[in-house]
């Protein structure tokens, strides 16, 4: 295997094994031949799970220990959004900056830096704004 994280490749599946994972669910071991020797790729969603003795085109990257190939359609590669809808990562986006400026208000409510609530609510809404504009 060389030191590339991730590529693209065309071949033809000599295997499928179906692995059950920890927490039950099903995950696929997808055989491909390199041209030097057979290589596992892990296929946690199935999207090649039907493809024994077929050509397909894929894109792979390597797990962040170096151990795992990871293989997905062109261009689909779920490990680039972690398969979070554009919804759920604003969702993310917005409770992050509420956490992070609820924990500066605490902060400076702990030190007597701020004491009524309208200094709680103007620095609270400056800092989720300031958090949120910076993702």
């Amino acid at each position: 295997m060389s030191d590339e994280k991730s590529g693209k490749g065309k071949a033809v599946v000599q295997a499928v094994i179906t692995k059950e994972k920890k927490d039950g669910s099903k995950a696929w071991g997808i055989i491909i031949d390199e041209g030097n020797g057979a290589v596992e790729y892990w296929d946690s969603k199935g999207n090649f799970k039907d493809s024994q003795g077929k050509e397909i085109e894929f894109d792979w990257s390597l797990s962040q220990d170096g151990k795992i190939k990871f293989i997905n359609p062109p261009g689909g590669g779920q490990r680039k959004s972690y398969g979070k809808s554009p919804e759920e990562l604003a969702l993310q986006k917005k409770s992050f900056s509420a956490a992070y400026a609820k924990d500066i208000v605490v902060a400076a409510i702990n030190q007597g830096t701020i004491k009524s609530s309208v200094e709680i609510d103007a620095t609270l809404d400056h800092y989720f704004n300031w958090f949120n504009s910076k993702m």
